[in-house]
């Protein structure tokens, strides 16, 4: 991930192959990547998510028009089963379907904020995300949330990254 595309190596960094706007990505100003265990290539950008099933020949494009809470993605996680998790500054944008269609979470359904610097999951299926004002948790699919903070011991309230230990 680049401000410059998406640079994507096949031979541990002995040559690289570049992907841009050229290539079919939306945006040269790529923010995360994600590779599922089925070799889809998901690429946050600033202007949405793009997503190649066939290592980068295509490119499609999901965007606010498709159901995104963003078109600027901070992040993104594909789980086992492969839902899409998309942290936005306008909340989480979920997709069980590939895309085809998205729910969005904010703070109307209990997020800590709709700032989603990062978002992660444990292998039990727990939500984590890092957000600009506590880490909120889900245990249920995001049917509720639990918000940690300062009050509840936090350093500080924005959190820029959360990592879980699944092994």
């Amino acid at each position: 991930a680049t401000d410059s595309g998406l640079a994507k190596s096949a031979n541990d960094g002995v040559s690289w192959v570049n992907y841009t706007t050229g290539d079919g990505i939306v945006s040269n100003t790529v923010y995360d990547v994600f590779v599922d265990r089925a070799d889809k290539i998901y690429v946050a950008t600033d202007s949405g998510l793009s997503f190649s099933s066939n290592g980068g020949t295509s490119w499609t494009t999901y965007t606010t028009a498709q159901g995104l809470a963003a078109n600027s993605i901070n992040d993104i996680f594909i789980d086992f089963n492969y839902k899409i998790y998309v942290a936005t500054n306008a909340g989480l944008s979920i997709s069980s379907d590939g895309g085809t269609s998205w729910t969005t979470y904010t703070t109307i359904h209990g997020l800590a904020s709709n700032t989603i610097n990062q978002v992660t999951l444990s292998t039990s299926g727990i939500i984590y995300l890092a957000t600009s004002d506590g880490l909120s948790i889900s245990v249920n699919n995001g049917t509720t949330w639990r918000t940690i903070d300062t009050d509840l011991g936090l350093a500080s309230n924005n959190l820029v990254g959360v990592q879980i230990d699944n092994y």
